[in-house]
């Protein structure tokens, strides 16, 4: 027995030697293009083969968008590596979202006919207002609401709607400053605190301290929501 470029045991005779090597060529040339096409004019290209027409949609290699009926993506979004946006989520203009993401409006109830999380589920949409960045590694949870012009920093889990211009941190996460929409400076509650790291693939913030306006940082208001899971 031998095997494909891909790792699947297969019979000897089943690819010819020139079969065997147009595959391979292929396997070379998809590696590559997934870690060498990220950018911009790929990134567009990608976005309409997939069926979004809004202006400069920019969906990254490995990102998973698969929106429900209520979903949508509006102008100059961009969907980093290996997201995953699924179910009814509204995304509207100048949304930035990092690598590794996940958002999804689906989320699986506990059903004590069978004692699992399978056959019970719920679906609440998510909207992320403008000019909000997700920042690499986040995750919002079904039901979420995020403000306008919010920054979510790296790994923060959202289950709580984020009021606009707002800052949040933290697993659940909560909010720990402010963004000034007079001057962009990134202003934080917490005393001495330095900034979470707010990184996506495609560009960096600036980010400012300014001035601190309170010692602790500040819970979210509305009930907590289930996390969010995906099949």
């Amino acid at each position: 027995m031998s095997h494909s470029v891909f790792g699947h045991v297969r019979p000897p005779s089943t690819l010819s030697d020139e079969e065997e090597e147009e595959e391979r060529k292929r396997f070379e040339e998809m590696t590559l293009f997934l870690h060498k096409g990220n950018s911009r004019d790929l990134n567009m290209k990608r976005a309409k083969l997939l069926g979004f027409t809004e202006e400069n949609v920019k969906i990254a290699p490995g990102a998973n968008v698969r929106l429900g009926a209520r979903g949508s993506l509006g102008k100059n979004v961009f969907v980093g590596l290996f997201s995953y946006v699924n179910g009814d989520v509204a995304i509207e203009d100048e949304v930035l979202i990092g690598p590794h993401c996940v958002l999804t409006s689906n989320t699986h109830m506990f059903n004590p006919e069978n004692q699992t999380f399978r056959g019970r589920n719920s679906n609440k949409p998510i909207l992320v207002q403008r000019g909000s960045w997700i920042a690499a590694g986040c995750t919002i949870t079904a039901g979420v609401v995020v403000g306008k012009c919010c920054l979510i920093t790296a790994n923060t889990v959202v289950t709580k709607d984020v009021p606009s211009y707002s800052i949040v941190a933290g697993t659940p996460g909560r909010v720990v400053g402010t963004v000034n929409h007079q001057t962009g400076d990134l202003i934080w509650h917490e005393t001495n605190a330095e900034p979470p790291q707010t990184q996506t693939q495609t560009q960096s913030q600036p980010q400012s301290r300014g001035n601190t306006k309170s010692p602790t940082s500040i819970e979210l208001q509305t009930p907590a929501e289930p996390l969010s899971t995906q099949d």
